[in-house]
This record gives structure tokens, C-alpha cells and sequence, in this order.
């Protein structure tokens, strides 16, 4: 099949749309994330740096609210931002504080 990627230089929030809309289209949930992740690093020339989790990789992840691979609007629902390997938001739910 054809690799495609996705990506946006649009808003906080503009990536979880535009893989919505690739599923919207008929993209399998899977397709779509890996349209963000593998094969827009591969367009980017930063596969050897992000894109994948491995050894000697930048550690850029987020954790949400479900399983995006069963309902892709999960993608709104981020509860943890890890960037190079750091936590950079950490939500009140995930931390177990009430707020």
C-alpha cells in the first residue's frame, strides 16, 4: 500500500483533528497514527531521531484518556506529555490530585 503522513503547523490541538479526519476518511485508526509518528518523521528526515520509541531516540510521547487504536478522539483526552524524555504536563487526573 501507499505510506502517507500527516502533520500541521496549525494550533495546539490540529494534529488530533487532522488524524480524526483520516479516519473520518476510512484510514484504520493504526494507519492514521502511524501517518503522524513513523512516516512524517521518515518526510521530515528525523527518522533517526524521533517518530519511533527506541534506544538513542528523543522519548516524545503522550498518554491519554482510552485507547485511540478503538476510538481516535481519545487523542483529545492527553493526560501526560513526556518530551526528550522529560514529563512536561502531568494532568490532575494522572497525578491523583482532585482539581
Amino acid at each position: 500500500g501507499v505510506k502517507f503522513a500527516v502533520g500541521t503547523d496549525g494550533m495546539h490541538g490540529g494534529l488530533a483533528r487532522e488524524i480524526q479526519y483520516l479516519v473520518d476518511s476510512g484510514a484504520a485508526p493504526s494507519q492514521a497514527l502511524m501517518a503522524a509518528t513513523v512516516h512524517a518523521s521518515r518526510v521530515c528526515g528525523l527518522d533517526d531521531s524521533i517518530g519511533t520509541l527506541q534506544p538513542g531516540k528523543e522519548a516524545d510521547i503522550i498518554g491519554v484518556e482510552g485507547n485511540p487504536l478503538e476510538d481516535i478522539s481519545a487523542l483529545r483526552r492527553v493526560e501526560t506529555v513526556i518530551s526528550r524524555g522529560r514529563i512536561r504536563y502531568l494532568s490532575d487526573h494522572e497525578s491523583g490530585e482532585k482539581g
